[in-house]
């Protein structure tokens, strides 16, 4: 775990295909396709913490999940929920 403050630090972006983390990567962003496999992106995302990434991020362009919503837009979660727990984002 870094000592440097959290905002100085890369931001993971997880992605659930390879084209999305394409797009997300740049500098300062380091991303990371899922693919569907759940051990793996767990595995990926502790050795990204473990490198020193300050926060992580879910990253999609999957544009039709909405149909009111224009291309481009933008959804930030307040939360993230499990069937069995809550977690507030910040």
């Amino acid at each position: 775990m870094s000592t440097r403050p959290a905002a100085s630090r890369p931001v993971v972006a997880v992605t659930g295909l390879a084209k999305e983390a394409r797009i997300a990567a740049g500098p300062g962003v380091r991303a990371i396709a899922g693919g569907g496999s759940a051990p793996a992106l767990a595995a990926a995302l502790e050795r990204e913490l473990a490198r020193g990434a300050g926060a992580v991020m879910s990253f999609g362009i999957a544009g039709g999940l909405v149909e009111e919503l224009v291309r481009g837009t933008w959804l930030v979660a307040r939360a993230i929920v499990t069937p069995t727990e809550r977690w507030p984002c910040d």
